[in-house]
């Protein structure tokens, strides 16, 4: 008879259910994020909103964060002062059960909703900005998703079942729809239809899918067949 030990390592949600477990104040809190201590503004509807005015470019122009350093002490601090001033400026709502789990890592062990916050929220708005900034003409737009659309005989069906026109399609895309446009298209559909900081910022949602440099380079591999890339 042979004995299996099953340990929980992480944890993974949308972001209201995650605050829950971990509990957090949630995601329009004074400090919503669990892995950085971003600081809201309300606005005149009464909610907060997150500018990145706290935030300071690096060497590369990436912008960084004041990430939390000792999560798991400081809700153990608020749990043993009891104070609401203290609760509310680091984001905290109680004490979570969880922390007596002696495998999870705080806030390691709950990792951002990839879907709703890359798939459906970054990777869509960084494209509808470029269609509606650049002003990309309509041939240009139209050629890109009938080059993905023809691509569905070519492209094995483990990778994406059957890939949409993103032009005619892309305001009702889903988030596999976007994870096949990052992982399949990006790259080697927008060389010559958009610029490369374009592609780029698309792109750099899901850097560990595409596999592009630390310098933004695109790799000379691109998982695609069957389109006639320009």
């Amino acid at each position: 008879m042979s004995i299996v030990k099953v340990h929980l390592c992480l944890i993974t949600g949308d972001q209201p259910a995650i605050a829950k477990l971990m509990c957090l104040k949630g995601h329009n809190a004074k400090r919503p994020c669990r892995f950085c201590l971003i600081e809201g503004v309300v606005a005149t509807n009464k909610q907060n909103y997150y500018p990145f005015l706290s935030l300071s470019p690096d060497s590369r122009g990436i912008r960084q964060l004041n990430l939390r350093k000792s999560m798991k002490e400081d809700i153990e601090d608020c749990h043993r002062l009891q104070d609401p001033t203290l609760y509310q400026t680091l984001g905290i709502s109680s004490r979570s059960p969880l922390l007596d789990v002696r495998t999870l890592h705080w806030p390691e062990s709950f990792p951002i909703d990839v879907m709703h916050l890359v798939l459906e929220g970054i990777v869509p708005r960084t494209f509808v900005r470029w269609v509606e900034m650049a002003k990309p003409t309509k041939l240009h737009l139209a050629g890109l998703g009938a080059d993905i659309k023809e691509s569905g005989s070519e492209v094995p069906a483990a990778l994406s079942p059957s890939p949409e026109d993103v032009y005619r399609h892309y305001r009702s895309y889903r988030a596999q729809n976007w994870f096949d446009f990052l992982q399949l298209f990006v790259h080697p559909l927008l060389d010559g239809r958009a610029s490369i900081e374009v592609r780029k910022n698309i792109a750099a949602a899901s850097p560990n899918i595409l596999g592009f440099d630390a310098r933004g380079d695109f790799p000379g591999r691109y998982w695609i067949f069957g389109c006639s890339s320009p």
